[in-house]
């Protein structure tokens, strides 16, 4: 079973020259892998902290809310 595969991307030369020169002598396959992994963490716990942050009372959902309500007075 293959465990990974090779996938082609296009990056503008500017941002290759800077990852290259930050990524030392890691391979580029791996830090791109690295820097991956740790932004699809992060993007997962932050999901998972909206999820969260909407079943809990004074949450995001709640805050958004308030600023949805019209300002409109009502009519007589």
């Amino acid at each position: 079973m293959q465990v990974s595969q090779s996938v082609g991307i296009s990056l503008p030369v500017s941002l290759l020259k800077r990852i290259d020169s930050e990524r030392g002598d890691i391979p580029r396959s791996r830090f791109f892998l690295r820097m991956i992994e740790s932004s699809y963490d992060d993007y997962l716990s932050d999901d998972l902290n909206e999820v969260k942050n909407k079943k809990s009372v004074g949450g995001k959902v709640d805050q958004r809310t308030e600023i949805l309500q019209s300002t409109v007075s009502p009519g007589p």
